[in-house]
């Protein structure tokens, strides 16, 4: 059955071995979608946001006829292209399939705002970053058992709504980072790497490396 149109970031492609992707859609959660027109496909890369009609087939997943680009999102730096990645590649890993969540998709859209407002925080970007990831396993509920991070900031980054058009959160989130100092990034460190280490595919993560943990 055909469905109605899609919207999702693309989180890998998994060609040439396969025409597939795995893409994390608003209504559908994470999805493996094999995409029949290989042209199409072969054009489509991580972190991309793109649109497309698809069909499920029981047991076999979710396919479509052919797939549109609607931001393709190529205008960045290396680091940039690289940070976005190791976000790509911790919901590809630690997000599980077909679980749809308004607040994880718009948490995808506000990785994406950072990168275009990054100016905003100066020499504090990296600390934004941090707390980006770690952002993530706090919506996700994946912490590290029993530990918490020692330091007061937490309790704010626990209820942190990260939202690039209020101007206001946007001045607290800078204030917030601008506060870290190297204790401070010493412990996030900490804590964020604890979150990966849970996952019983840590050594396979390929972004890890290029990140100051």
């Amino acid at each position: 059955m055909i469905e109605k149109e899609e919207i999702g970031f693309v989180l890998r492609s998994h060609l040439p071995a396969r025409y597939k992707l795995s893409i994390y859609c608003v209504d559908k959660g994470k999805i493996e979608l094999t995409v029949k027109n290989f042209a199409q496909c072969s054009k489509i890369c991580p972190g991309m946001v793109v649109t497309f009609f698809c069909s499920h087939c029981q047991g076999k997943g979710f396919f479509s006829d052919g797939i549109k680009i609607l931001d393709p999102r190529l205008s960045q730096s290396y680091e940039d292209i690289m940070w976005m990645h190791h976000v790509l590649e911790t919901f590809y890993y630690f997000v599980p399939m077909e679980y749809p969540s308004v607040e994880l998709f718009n948490y995808l859209v506000s990785c994406a705002g950072l990168l275009e407002n990054q100016f905003i925080f100066g020499q504090n970007i990296e600390n934004v970053k941090k707390v980006f990831i770690l952002r993530f396993f706090i919506i996700s509920g994946l912490f590290p058992g029993g530990e918490k991070i020692k330091f007061d900031q937490f309790e704010s980054l626990k209820f942190l709504d990260i939202d690039f058009e209020n101007e206001q959160k946007v001045k607290f989130l800078s204030e917030l980072a601008a506060k870290f100092n190297e204790t401070h990034q010493k412990e996030l460190n900490r804590w964020i790497v604890g979150c990966f280490k849970r996952h019983p595919c840590f050594g396979e993560f390929k972004t890890l490396k290029f990140c100051s943990y």
